[in-house]
């Protein structure tokens, strides 16, 4: 049987952490590992530790009512888990996963601003697909978001199934995975003339790295109230994460907007980890088995006293690697 899953190892640990906490091999379930049935059968494979159960928030809310859930599909997933006595990871992504109600005009919806991209993930090698989502500052969709996770928390605390969930990724700011990301490319720097022009989108809702700090303390307060007993873990990406664009709302380079983006990674770790003291994981989703950790998440990692998880990638799965 072939495991077409990637494995989050959990956990490695930076200086000063606590050894408490989340460990082992977790099996992270990309959509044809769950269409084809690859991902019930490898919960089954010894030495696997735990498994990500991951649902986008528009899979969850399936009536297309506003902030109504249906936890079927969820249930589903943490039963199979505890069928085989697996810790779970939970992942509710947004990004291309928010639900068409954020945008409907009232009483169908929200009527939040909609920002649609056209993006392609690793600068480019991948393809165009399309992203709609809101500013990620405004208060609308925070709110709803921390309404959605408050649901979620509740009914699994209800269900008795909080218990098995071990650890839960830190999301609401993500492009088209779990990453902690927004769309930054432009047609120019990836020689794609599907993308749409991104900083100019940004830069014209009133995009700015200020605001973004702003959103991280709320969403990782969220995280930290409706899932008080489970340590929480965020996928980092270490460059090129952000639009380029200061706060001035200046377009720059992406070469000069580095470091103005690097300040702000380590602002959002720094109030993810003030928000959730003592068990908060710093990660990233880029571990390839012939190359030694990327420095810069040992760095990250170091400065704030936090632990590290890696999850290995697709990247080179064209070449069958």
């Amino acid at each position: 049987m072939k495991l077409f899953v990637a494995l989050a190892i959990l956990l490695a640990m930076g200086g000063g952490a606590s050894a408490q906490g989340p460990r082992g091999i977790f099996l992270y379930p990309y959509p044809y590992s769950l269409r084809n049935g690859d991902w019930e059968r490898s919960l089954a494979v010894a030495g696997v530790d735990g498994t990500a159960v991951v649902l986008n928030w528009s899979e969850l809310t399936p009536s297309g009512r506003v902030k109504a859930y249906d936890f079927a599909e969820l249930d589903r997933r943490m039963r199979l888990a505890r069928a085989h006595r697996l810790a779970v990871e939970l992942v509710i992504p947004a990004g291309k996963g928010v639900p068409a109600w954020m945008f409907a005009s009232p009483p169908a919806g929200l009527e939040a601003k909609r920002l649609d991209f056209v993006y392609s993930h690793h600068d480019g090698a991948g393809p165009c697909q399309a992203v709609a989502m809101p500013p990620p500052w405004g208060e609308d969709y925070l709110d709803a978001f921390a309404d959605m996770l408050d649901q979620v928390g509740r009914h699994l605390r209800e269900t008795g199934a909080a218990q098995d969930v071990t650890v839960v990724k830190l999301t609401g700011l993500n492009t088209e995975t779990e990453e902690l990301r927004l769309p930054t490319q432009t047609s120019a720097e990836t020689h794609k003339d599907c993308l749409t022009d991104v900083p100019t989108t940004w830069r014209d809702a009133g995009y700015r790295p200020a605001m973004i700090k702003q959103s991280m303390t709320k969403l990782a307060s969220a995280f930290a109230r409706a899932f008080p007993d489970a340590w929480v873990t965020m996928p980092v990406i270490l460059a090129n994460a952000f639009p380029p664009i200061d706060d001035h709302g200046q377009i720059l380079p992406r070469l000069k907007a580095r470091p103005i983006n690097n300040e702000l990674l380590n602002a959002l770790v720094r109030a993810a980890a003030m928000a959730l003291p003592g068990r908060f994981i710093v990660q990233l989703d880029f571990l390839i088995t012939d190359q030694p950790a990327a420095p810069g998440i040992v760095e990250l990692a170091r400065a704030n006293q936090l632990p590290i998880a890696f999850q290995t990638n697709l990247f080179y799965g064209g070449q069958g690697k």
